[in-house]
């Protein structure tokens, strides 16, 4: 009976952080740096991997959200990627590509962090 007492407060916490996340623009660009990397271990392009992550370091606050986030982009954009049986990108085009991605997740986590200041 005790745990009964706990679920309606873990599902209300639950729908909070769901919220709370669909409003910050920071999920998205660690998303959207996730799927890159995926396709980044596929095939097997480790300076961009390696440069994504320490670009990751550099920018985001240690919040398991945002490597829950990334982690499970990487796992969907790897898979995503075999099952779409595409060639391996470029190395430049798939460079500026991960540029991009890098800027924008760096402009979210600026943005934000304007915003608490």
């Amino acid at each position: 009976m005790k745990a009964s007492k706990y679920i309606p407060l873990t599902l209300l916490l639950a729908g909070y952080g769901t919220t709370v996340i669909a409003e910050d623009q920071r999920y998205p660009s660690m998303q959207a740096l996730g799927e890159v990397n995926g396709i980044a271990l596929h095939c097997q392009y480790l300076g961009e991997i390696q440069r994504i992550k320490r670009a990751i370091v550099a920018t985001v606050p240690k919040e398991r959200v945002y490597g829950l986030a990334f982690e499970t982009s990487t796992n969907d954009g790897f898979l995503a990627f075999i099952k779409s049986g595409e060639a391996c990108p470029g190395p430049e085009g798939f460079k500026q590509e991960i540029d991009q991605r890098i800027q924008d997740m760096q402009k979210a986590f600026a943005a934000k962090a304007g915003e608490q200041q």
